[in-house]
Parts: structure tokens; sequence; C-alpha cells
């Protein structure tokens, strides 16, 4: 009799071992998903980051091209190959800088990846002057508005070299609205107010 109770506790043994074992290596799997979710999404992040700034990219070669065929900054077009009137003349085609007649990029709509808001997010291209550049020329500008936190912050660390965006209003040009974004083409800024984040990326200074 005592040896079939010490054989039943050598199985409940056995069998809490293996339990435990079971429960060990399913809390190291979830651990380790935990921890490769949280590597992807940073990984998703310096992805998206680098996207963006080969979309600046081919926004800033063909605007130099465009130039090269005499079409003046603050004639080019950005309207969108959804618009109804992309086709049709005026403007002329090669002032638009999504025709394949004129700066020849290829359109990209904000993906929801990288927005924070459904209407208000998205890449613009502006013409303005920075109040820090030596002439009052107008600068062309890249912008990506209303971004991910976590995206905006690999965009400075590529630019600046750290996740630390620079504080200030929507709008940096004027000197005084941020101080710390003067003498820089590239940053994130967060605005405090909305707690939001763009991108700014000079194409040129004048």
């Amino acid at each position: 009799m005592r040896q079939k109770e010490h054989g039943n506790i050598v199985v409940y043994l056995l069998i809490a071992v293996v339990l435990l074992g079971g429960l060990t290596f399913t809390m190291s799997r979830s651990n380790q998903g935990e921890s490769t979710e949280s590597q992807l999404s940073q990984a998703e992040a310096q992805a998206l980051a680098v996207r963006i700034l080969e979309y600046k990219t081919s926004m800033d070669m063909a605007i130099q091209n465009m130039a090269d065929y005499g079409v003046d900054i603050e004639d080019i077009s950005v309207m969108p190959p959804t618009f109804s009137g992309f086709d049709s003349e005026p403007p002329a085609h090669i002032t638009k800088l999504f025709h394949p007649a004129g700066g020849g990029v290829n359109f990209w709509s904000m993906p929801d990846s990288i927005a924070t808001d459904p209407t208000l997010s998205a890449f613009v291209f502006s013409v303005r002057n920075f109040e820090w550049t030596p002439t009052s020329d107008p600068e062309p500008v890249f912008l990506a508005r209303r971004i991910k936190k976590e995206v905006c912050e690999e965009l400075n660390k590529m630019v600046l070299g750290t996740t630390e965006p620079l504080t200030g209003t929507n709008d940096p040009a004027v000197t005084a609205n941020c101080p710390d974004c003067a003498e820089k083409i590239a940053y994130c800024l967060h605005i405090p107010t909305g707690d939001v984040y763009f991108y700014y990326h000079l194409l040129e200074v004048n």
C-alpha cells in the first residue's frame, strides 16, 4: 500500500514538473513575443521615417530639375493626380510636381500607419520665407503634418542625431515661434497645443 502511495506521489510530482515547465515555457514565449513586438514597432517607425525622407528627396530632385527647365519655385503646382483637372491645362503640365511632364514625383498619400488625423494629416509642399535665412526669397519646404510621435522622433534622430523634438508653434518660419528651429533645415517639431507632431524639411535655403 505504501509502495502504491509512493508511486502516486512520484506521478504527481512528475505531473507538477511538467505543468511548471509548460507554464515557464509559455511565459518565456509571451515575454519574447512582447519584446519582438516592441522591436518591430521601432523598426516600423524607422522604416516609415526612411520612406518619408526618400519621398522628400524625390521632391527635392524634381524641383531642381524643374528649375533647370525654367520653372520658378513659386509657380510649382502641387495638384495631386486625384484632382479632376490634373490632366488639363492651365497650369502647364511642366509646372506640376506630380505630373509625368513636370516633376514626375510619384504621389504618396499619407498612410494610416503615419497619420494621426484622418482629415488634417498629410504630406505638404509649400513655399515661404523663413526669417533666419539670408534673403527674403521664399524657401521650398516639405512638411509631414500631424504624424505619429514615434515616426517623428525617428526622423529627428536621422537629421539631428536625437529623438528629442524641438518645441514651438505650427509656424516655425517666424523665429519667435520656435527659436531653436532657426538655422536648422530639418527637424521634428512638437506643438504642445493639441499635442501634435510636424516634420519640416527645407529643400533649399535662399
